[in-house]
């Protein structure tokens, strides 16, 4: 096409300088710079939001074989993933084809999942205040702490029945596993040794401190991904701006060649 051009210009120059060929300047237009890394800032970031959903799902697939229990986390990680694996395709193909429907819908549904994604970090942030909050209740009820005012019979009578009852759970997790016999007895020693009365609360307070941690790892995450769906939502939108200006560029001049004809 670019060859053309030339050529179209010398045999009818009146037609190519007011486009009167259909789509030889439209398409001209899209080869500006501003286009063009537009356009590969968008390829770009479909591709990686692509990779992370594709990742993201292989990753949990992997755990639900091992650990066949999350069978309901396991369906909403597929959605939310072929969602996104949808949300990037439009992105691809919106580029491919110059259609501004698919780059709107990309650009939007990216600024959807960023603020599901802020509303995640949120939770993140929920989440590590009070497993914070959680392993200082557990330290201060801890017998060698002498200074245990905010810890009373009650309090610790219901740390105690939370080390039984995550015993419990863990046992029933481990049984329906798909790990070895081996394996699952020496898994259930282990944790049972550190659910027992002597070793409870300081356990407890290593999980409240590993929750928090946990929290802090995914709300950088999901920051991650707050960014990377605003600016992909910030880069779809300006693609589809610069192909409406094209488009209406190109019915001005039409119009414009449309009345000297006349």
């Amino acid at each position: 096409v670019w060859l053309e051009v030339p050529i179209l210009r010398a045999l009818r120059p009146k037609a190519v300088s007011s486009c009167g060929v259909r789509g030889v300047c439209w398409i001209a237009r899209m080869t500006s710079a501003a286009f063009r890394s537009t356009s590969r800032c968008v390829l770009f970031l479909a591709g990686a939001a692509a990779m992370i959903a594709l990742l993201d799902t292989l990753g949990e697939v992997a755990m639900y074989i091992r650990m066949p229990e999350g069978t309901p986390r396991l369906i909403g990680v597929a959605i939310g993933g072929l969602f996104a694996l949808i949300v990037a395709c439009c992105g691809l193909q919106g580029v491919r084809q110059k259609s501004r429907g698919l780059l709107c819908w990309f650009s939007g549904c990216n600024y959807f999942l960023g603020c599901v994604d802020l509303a995640v970090v949120g939770l993140c942030i929920l989440m590590i205040s009070m497993g914070m909050v959680f392993s200082q209740v557990a330290a201060s009820c801890d017998p060698e702490v002498h200074s245990n005012s905010t810890c009373d019979a009650e309090t610790q009578e219901s740390l105690m029945q939370m080390c039984e009852v995550f015993g419990m759970s863990f046992n029933a997790t481990v049984m329906n596993s798909t790990i070895s016999a081996e394996e699952k007895t020496e898994m259930i020693e282990r944790v049972s040794d550190l659910l027992s009365e002597r070793k409870c609360l300081d356990t407890l307070e290593d999980v409240g401190f590993l929750f928090a941690c946990v929290g802090v790892v995914l709300a950088v995450a999901r920051c991650c991904n707050v960014c990377l769906h605003c600016v992909s939502g910030h880069y779809g939108g300006k693609l589809r701006g610069l192909l409406d200006d094209a488009a209406h560029k190109n019915l001005g001049s039409e119009s414009g060649s449309g009345s000297e004809s006349d």
